[in-house]
């Protein structure tokens, strides 16, 4: 979304710098989420095997509940929203994916009920 710093005009540098340090560090931060994250999964994984018998069935099913936890409200909410911003017509440019950018599609023709169940079960 945001184009080079260096190619901004002068004028609108000192106006924009705050947003562009913000998110210059995007990329470092998802790399280190995604190094705590696993350190912190192998450390229950490796408590729970020290308390007695460790199975696949018992960690697989507490993992997708805490998943799901967030996940179900986010696609009910996100089902809801897109709904009524397709009834009210208030942007029929985004939600028919003519908004001329690469990150939305035709949200009214990926709204079906196999997209749903695929992004509930994380496909």
């Amino acid at each position: 979304m945001f184009v080079d710093y260096r190619t901004l005009p002068q004028g609108l540098r000192h106006l924009l710098l705050i947003p562009y340090a913000l998110s210059a560090g995007g990329h470092r931060s998802v790399v280190l989420f995604f190094v705590l994250s696993g350190y912190l999964i192998a450390g229950s994984i490796l408590r729970s095997a020290e308390r007695g018998p460790w199975n696949w069935r018992d960690y697989a099913l507490r993992r997708l509940v805490r998943l799901w936890i967030v996940l179900i409200p986010g696609l009910l909410l996100c089902a809801a929203w897109d709904g009524l911003g397709m009834a009210l017509h208030r942007a029929p440019l985004l939600y028919a994916g003519a908004n001329g950018n690469h990150l939305m599609q035709n949200v009214a023709a990926a709204r079906t009920w196999p997209i749903f169940f695929g992004n509930l079960f994380f496909l």
